[in-house]
Parts: C-alpha cells; structure tokens; sequence
C-alpha cells in the first residue's frame, strides 16, 4: 500500500518544494507566462530540466514524467492570454511508491494598449446658439475627443474621469469661473484592454467657448496737475481710482467686472503697473521736484480682451520745507558718560521721511595724559535736503567736562616694625582705585612724622590727581615702634697675643677696647650705641646699669703663667644697643701667651775622670748648660745639683 500526504508547495519567487513521505519534488521553473503582441505565449516551463524529484528513503527513482496538462494543451503550444495551465507529474521509486506533483502556470497580458490619435481641444464663440453648444459637447464626448487607442489583444476600452453628465454639468456651472459669459470643461481621456493594461497616458483635452472682443470705450480721460503738500497723495489717489474719468462698456463682461490697470513711466525713467483698486500704487506723489509722469490706462474683459486707448498724464512741483523732528539743545555732559546722538529725523510733505546727514567737529586732544582729552566741546550739526533746494540745518554743542575726583581704598591705620615703613606689603596700599575718566593715575604719598623715639607715629597721606586736576587725599595712620635688635654684620672677636710679639701689651688692648672687638653692627631704624664691661657689671636691657665697670689692662711686669701657657687675659663684655635698648652682648678674652719652649745654645762635653788609686769616691763639678727664651729675653739661670753614684769597670 502506497502511503500518501497532503502536497505542500512552497514559492519563493520561481523556486517550489513539495515533499511527500517518500519523495521531495523541486521546481524552478516559471509560474507565469507573459504574452507578445500577438496576445500570446509559448507553453514551456524547461522541463527536462525541471522539475526534479529526489527520493527522502533511500530510494531509487524509477520514473518521473508528465503525467497530464490541463484542458488538453500540449507543451510548446502558444496558448493566449489568460488563461492557467496545470501541470503534473508523476514519480516511482524501486520499492514500489509513487506519487504527484503539480504546479500552475499563468499566460498574462501586461502590455498596455497604445494611444495613436491625441485627444483635441474643441471651441465656439459664445455667440454660437445654446442647443448647438450642448449637442457638439456631447458629440466631443463620445468621440473621446477624437482619441484612438490599439491593443495586443485587440479589445480597448475608453473612459474619461467624469461621465457625460457630470462633464455638462461642470461646463455650465463653469460660466461662474470663466470669463464674460463664456464656458469650459477639461476631461481626461485615457485606454485600458481587458486584462486592465491601462494606457500609459492619461491625456486631457478642453471644450469651451470663448469672447475675443475688446471694450468700447464711453469716456476719455483728463489729466492731473498739482502742487505737491500734504494732499497730492490723496488727490493723486482718488485720481487714479477714477481712471482719470475713463469709462468703457463691453458686450460679453458686466461693467462691474472690467478690470482697469494703468502702467506709467515718469521723467526719471522710472516706471510700474498698477491694478485700479489694488493699493498702495507704486505711483506716488512725493518722488520727485518737477514730476511729469505719462499714463495709459487699460480696461480689461473677463476673457482678457483690452482696451488702452486712454493716454493722459499726471504732473506734480515741490515747494515745500522739510522740518526736524526733533531740535536738541546744548548740554553739557560728564566725561565718563555716553555722547548722545539722539535719533534725528526730518519729513517733507512730498518727499515724506528724508535723509538726514550728521558731521560733528571735536577739539578734544589726543594726549590721554592732558586734560583737554577729558575736558573739550563737541559741535554737532544735522542737515537734511528734499533734493529740490529746500534744505535745513540744525546745531548743537555738547560741553565734556571732568569735574570729578578719583576715589580710592585707603589702608587701615595699623602698627609696625621701625624698618617696615616702606614695606608696602607690610603697611598695605590703597586699592580700588578708579576714576572716572583717567585710566593712567599714580598713586602718591607723603608722610608727616610725629614724635620720635622708640614709638611714634607717621601720618601718610595717599593722594590721586586725574588729568584735569581733581584730586582725592586720604590719611593712613602709622604707629611704629623698634622692637628689633640691631643686626650684627660681624660679631666682636677675641684676640690672642704671643709674649714675644712686637707690640705694646696695653695699647693693643685700649684699641681693641676702643673698635669694640673689631664687630660691624648696625640699627635698622636708630643710633647704634656701645660699651665694653666688666661681664657680670650691668644687666642687659635695665639702662640704669649701663654701662657696667670698665675694664682696664692690668697686667704685672713679670709675666707668669698662671694657666698653662697663658701669661695674661682679661673676659670682657662689647654691649652694642639702640635707643630703644635693644640690647646684644659677645663676651670675648683678650689673652698673652707663651707657647715656645726655651732652648739650650750650650751644653759641657762629655767628661772622663779617672780615680786616684785607692780611691772610691770623687766630688765633682759639672758644667751646667746655658738656654734662652722668646719671652725671658735673656739667658736662663740654670740651678741644678746633682748626686751620681758612679762605679768604675
């Protein structure tokens, strides 16, 4: 028993799949056949090739074949358009399955039938009788407006956007768009065959009646001449409103519903087209001094048939003097404020807003540093000219002045050191310094000292001037007071004396006394004041015991060394104060010392003493050796005694 399921095709473009339970079936061919000009095509889908057919068991195919087509046709027969022939085949496989396979193919007409005679416009007079009218639109009509179409497959069908009752409809109500009495209706004409191939053109043709005939005319037109003021535009206006006394009657358009324009070309090449009634015209009153303007108006029917027979022309002169709006007055301002160029207009009645030129003379100076750059005199002038010799002039002179000071910060009062009182960092400087005007100010100072002393005070006195004079002084007060010790560049230094230097002990020692130790000290703010003291004889800072007990040179004439090989020193204290006792103190030691040995210039020679015999024991004297000494200064007393025992070989 064979086993059958349902067919499933699927399409994707010209691509079908069926698959059963024992075979799967491939088609690639086309699925639609497009007719030629001659309504057809050739039955052909490429079989061998396709379609295929595989088996989904393992299988062997055994057969695949056409198994029938529909209504008979045969492959590679030319079959018309419209029609849908199935084809089916059927497959076998070794184990005795089979199965079908179908697929449709489609013949389409896409060739759309081709226009080869236009549709034409058709016209009358609107003179032409009304029945006559009415019965030549409906011939139009039906005759598609004279359009012929051909097609493939030979049968064309003709339709038009609106229906023939619809298209009389529209061209009698027409007459409400359309000129005079005249009427119009527009259709569009176009093709399609029977398969809906629509021609590839939708072609519009019109059927109308039209009117070529010109107004008459009833009444010419008369010029105008004025003066020009403040009433040429009206009466130009109602002038031009009028047609100038023109009149016209038409046979086909109401009078209602002549259109009159005018065009108009003046003295000065200027020229323009107005419609009567459509304001502003672009023909104005005020334009020139002696005006002379030709004029044509035309009257137009509602088809555009035009009359311009009426020729005239307008003439104006300019006698009149503009005015200022506005006429400023002198003013005096300050330096530092805006220039005001206050908003000049002048008018004139025929040339209405006019021009206005502004020039300005200044004697300011150019130096920034010099008054006259902040204090001088402006002369505005403000003119303005209608061009036909009517001119006015207005003047003015705005005085800058600089009446005004600058202003500053002044430091707070504050106390300092004696030394700070040029230390700006220390007393503060004035800040937010401005003016109003000057940019270039230099701040300058003067100070008046009261008291003196250890405190006392300074009062300085900050001072800006600006350019033109103005000046602002402000007083900071100072209290300074010395707190600060004296600076020592070089400290006071000891001096160390050998006994045999060629100096004069005690001189040396005044003269150290009296350059205090060779020390360079100095005072920031005051007198530099100094002493040499017994160290212990005065107390630093406490003036009462300044300046201690004086210390003299003392030395015996007989050196000793008392310490080591120290002959003589003397401790002695350099003071060094200001005037506000600030007090520094260096202890420092004078001292004389002896540090060269003596030396021996002679010594006995070696002795030999021989004993008498017998004898054991000798008394001898021995020869002392002689020395000298840098600091005795002559031979040295030698005082020795010697007991040797000696004892022969």
């Amino acid at each position: 028993m064979i086993n059958r399921i349902l067919l499933i095709v699927f399409l994707i473009g010209s691509l079908s799949y069926s698959v059963s339970a024992q075979f799967q079936f491939e088609y690639t061919g086309p699925d639609t056949l497009y007719v030629d000009e001659n309504c057809g095509a050739v039955l052909d889908w490429g079989h061998p090739e396709t379609p295929t057919v595989t088996s989904t068991i393992g299988a062997n195919i055994d057969s695949f074949y056409i198994y029938s087509i529909s209504d008979d046709y045969q492959m590679n027969e030319v079959i018309e358009a419209g029609v849908t022939v199935t084809v089916t085949y059927r497959a076998t496989d070794d184990q005795g399955n089979a199965d079908f396979f179908s697929f449709d193919i489609d013949f389409v007409d896409t060739l759309e039938p081709l226009i080869t005679v236009l549709p034409v416009d058709e016209s009358y007079t609107c003179s032409t009788p009304e029945d006559t009218i009415i019965q030549k639109l409906h011939d139009w009509y039906n005759n598609h407006a004279g359009m012929v179409a051909v097609d493939n497959c030979n049968e064309v069908i003709y339709w038009a956007d609106k229906t023939l009752q619809e298209t009389e409809t529209e061209f009698n109500q027409s007459v409400n768009d359309n000129c005079g009495d005249t009427r119009s209706v527009t259709v569009s004409f176009s093709a399609v065959d029977q398969y809906d191939n629509a021609a590839l053109d939708t072609l519009d043709a019109q059927f109308l009646t039209f009117d070529n005939v010109i107004p008459g005319v009833v009444s010419n037109t008369q010029p105008l001449d004025i003066v020009c003021n403040e009433q040429a535009d009206s009466l130009l206006e109602e002038w031009l409103d009028t047609k100038g006394g023109a009149e016209v009657q038409d046979n086909c358009t109401e009078s209602v519903n002549i259109i009159w324009s005018f065009t108009w070309q003046d003295n000065y090449g200027n020229s323009g087209t107005d419609i009567v009634g459509d304001k502003p015209y672009s023909l104005i009153a005020q334009d020139y001094c002696d005006y002379n303007v030709n004029v044509v108006f035309i009257a137009e029917d509602e088809c555009g048939n035009t009359q311009e027979s009426f020729v005239t022309t307008y003439s104006s002169h300019d006698e009149s003097i503009p005015v200022f709006n506005f006429e400023p007055p002198d003013t005096t301002v300050d330096c530092s404020s805006e220039i005001p160029y206050p908003n000049i207009s002048a008018y004139d009645e025929c040339k209405g807003d006019l021009e206005v030129l502004f020039s300005e003379v200044s004697n300011q100076g150019e130096n920034e540093d010099s008054c006259d750059f902040y204090s001088y005199s402006i002369v505005q002038t403000w003119q303005a000219d209608d061009g036909c010799g009517n001119l006015i002039q207005h003047s003015r002179t705005i005085t800058v002045i600089d009446n005004t000071a600058p202003e500053f910060d002044v430091p707070a009062d504050i106390t300092i050191g004696c030394n700070d009182t040029e230390n700006f960092d220390v007393t503060g400087e004035p800040q937010n310094i401005f003016d109003n005007c000057y940019q270039n100010l230099e701040m300058q100072y003067q100070d008046q000292k009261q008291g003196s002393g250890c405190q006392y005070n300074i009062f300085r006195t900050w001072t800006l001037e600006d350019a033109c004079g103005n000046i602002t002084s402000k007083i900071q007060k100072l209290k300074v007071i010395d707190t600060i010790y004296p600076v020592v560049s070089q400290e006071p230094s000891d001096i160390t004396l050998s006994c045999d230097d060629n100096v004069l002990f005690e001189e040396t020692f005044d003269q150290w006394i009296s350059d205090m130790g060779n020390a360079s000290v100095t005072d920031n703010c005051n007198k530099i004041y100094s002493f040499a003291a017994k160290p212990g004889s005065y107390i630093p800072g406490q003036i009462s015991t300044y300046p201690g007990e004086a210390v003299r040179f003392d030395m015996m004439d007989t050196l000793q060394c008392d310490n080591d090989t120290v002959l003589y020193y003397k401790d002695v204290d350099f003071v060094f104060y200001d005037r506000c006792f600030n007090t520094l103190s260096f202890t420092r030691r004078f001292a004389i010392v002896d540090v060269v040995s003596p030396e021996i210039i002679e010594c006995s020679p070696d002795t030999v003493i021989i004993l008498p015999e017998n004898e054991c024991n000798i008394q001898v004297d021995l020869t002392m050796p002689s020395a000298t000494d840098n600091c005795a200064g002559k031979e040295i007393e030698i005082d020795k005694y010697l007991r040797v025992r000696i004892e022969s070989d």
